[in-house]
């Protein structure tokens, strides 16, 4: 009880600058000497509220009926000239308060109910509300107030009052009413899903519903998705959409979320080459890499056209680049361990759902995706909930990208459909190891090839820049899982232990993908070139004679 008055006496004369840091969970075990009712639902002491207040409280078997009062600090201070009560004093002036001041109507409201409700309950400036409830005796006595067992102090919060909403798609991307963008997608088969969970006065939802373009009256929805048989997607077409969802509560708020994008088709055929290569990073690896990059890309690719975008670690291609490619050959120049903004693969894994679901619905419409790059599962290891549409980035190995009974809330991982990637169990090298129980550093012997036409790959010890005498090649993911729709690209040299995955569905746009677990920098030089121009043989991209590459 000690504590409470402190906390009420810093609350009330404007010591906290915080009063949410207060509202943890209510203790209502406190019982007086005498029966009193006991307040079991509602708001809690010195807590939030949104604007549709209710309270429930135990029942006082004595009691033959109850008296509630729901008034305020202002007209406490109205009727006392006392600005900064202690909560003592609170108390004492509501048990003896017959009538509110200035209007003369009674201040206690009796009856034989243990619930009682204050729908659109305002929001007050600088003040807060002051709730009682006691029993009324068959001798005429009532019960004694006492916080927090009958007697509270709280705010209320008109923003509070509206249930929350989310949208997301199956490409894994999340919106809320704060969250909301105007997205690109590339002629997407959809299927969107939504939840909605009650807002601060804790109502039941009731209803939620969903439109299409703002034009078609609302359709309650039986399972929170559309289209609601699990098999079924949507392709709408090219042009503006809106997608919306509604969700209505016991009191009658509504929250509203509108997914809005826009469909674009693919207009044409070549090679995109995504440099992902942030020269800013201290710990790039090797420094000034991305010069020697473009170079090895270039040799790499010199049987193809290919445009080159260099996101310098934060701009990514444009969806009018994605519209005229093909292919996109995404190489990841940089240690993506450092920092959220390493790469803009990871800051759209992480923070950006709006490119990554233009590069997920670009390779859904047939575009072929390849990735490679220094621990390409570091950017990848970014998990989006379904319950707050925010990302979490893991720390540690196996990633797990479909759903597990550790995360059931995590929306489908890009990885899944992107590239045929369940799951990655360690990186091996450079700065980050794991799992802990791997030697500490195993240079990467070869790859071997699992996939017919594909060539063996030497590695060259000499490419990282402080020689064989410290290290050999040491940046991969291993341990690769594919989906069931996919297969094992390489083992490392030496083992069945796979370091890339394919999904080969033959030639045009037909969304097939490479996972390359590691960077062919460190590749032999001939290999790599084999390499992509079987890639690209695959993926139905046409050999020139000669070319020039257009940045």
């Amino acid at each position: 009880m000690r504590l409470l008055c402190v906390l009420a006496l810093a609350l009330l004369s404007g010591g906290c600058a915080d009063d949410r840091t207060l509202s943890g969970p209510p203790s209502r075990t406190l019982r007086l000497a005498d029966s009193a009712p006991q307040i079991i639902a509602g708001p809690i002491m010195l807590g939030l509220w949104g604007s549709h207040v209710w309270f429930e409280w135990e029942p006082d078997p004595p009691a033959i009926a109850y008296e509630w009062a729901l008034t305020n600090l202002n007209e406490y201070t109205a009727d006392t000239g006392h600005a900064y009560p202690t909560l003592a004093e609170l108390v004492a002036w509501l048990e003896t308060a017959t009538e509110r001041p200035g209007t003369g109507t009674p201040m206690w409201t009796r009856g034989v109910v243990s619930t009682v409700e204050f729908p659109n309950t305002p929001e007050l400036e600088n003040s807060r509300y002051i709730f009682g409830v006691r029993s009324v005796y068959a001798d005429g006595h009532v019960s004694a107030l006492q916080a927090p067992m009958n007697f509270l102090v709280f705010e209320v919060r008109s923003s509070l009052s509206y249930p929350h909403t989310r949208v997301w798609t199956n490409v894994g991307t999340c919106s809320t009413p704060y969250s909301a963008g105007r997205r690109t997608l590339f002629v997407p088969k959809l299927r969107f899903s939504w939840e909605a969970s009650p807002g601060g006065s804790l109502l039941p939802i009731v209803t939620t519903e969903w439109r299409i373009d703002g034009t078609e009256d609302w359709t309650l929805s039986a399972n929170e998705s559309y289209p609601e048989n699990e098999d079924e997607r949507w392709a709408p077409a090219v042009g503006p959409h809106t997608f919306s969802v509604r969700a209505t509560d016991s009191a009658g708020y509504q929250t509203s979320v509108d997914f809005e994008f826009d469909v674009v088709a693919p207009t044409g055929r070549g090679v995109l080459v995504v440099q992902d290569t942030n020269p800013d990073s201290p710990r790039q690896v090797p420094p000034g890499f991305e010069i020697i990059e473009a170079a090895h890309i270039d040799a790499w690719l010199s049987s193809r056209l290919y445009q080159r975008h260099a996101t310098g670690g934060s701009v990514p291609p444009t969806a009018n680049q994605l519209a005229q490619a093909s292919t996109v050959i995404w190489f990841l120049g940089t240690d993506s361990s450092f920092g959220a903004e390493a790469s803009v693969l990871r800051t759209a894994l992480y923070q950006d759902p709006a490119f990554l679901l233009t590069l997920a619905s670009w390779h859904a419409a047939g575009g072929n995706l390849v990735l490679s790059g220094f621990w390409p599962s570091h950017a990848m290891a970014a998990f989006r909930d379904s319950r707050n549409c925010t990302a979490a980035y893991r720390e540690g190995y196996p990633l797990v990208f479909s759903q597990t009974e550790e995360h059931p809330t995590q929306l489908r991982h890009f990885a899944l459909d992107g590239f045929g990637l369940a799951a990655v169990g360690g990186s091996v090298g450079g700065f980050v190891h794991h799992p802990p129980e791997r030697e500490e550093f195993v240079p990467m012997p070869g790859a071997t090839s699992r996939v017919p036409g594909y060539p063996d790959l030497r590695f060259d010890p000499l490419r990282w820049p402080q020689g064989t005498q410290t290290r050999g090649f040491g940046f991969y993911d291993v341990d690769l899982v594919p989906t069931d729709d996919a297969m094992v690209l390489y083992d490392r040299k030496g083992g069945e232990n796979p370091v890339a995955v394919a999904r080969l569905n033959g030639p045009g746009r037909t969304g097939s993908s490479v996972y390359l677990g590691f960077h062919p920098h460190f590749v032999d030089m001939g290999d790599a070139t084999a390499l992509f121009d079987r890639i690209l043989s695959d993926f139905g991209e046409l050999r020139v004679e000669s070319r020039e590459h257009r940045d």
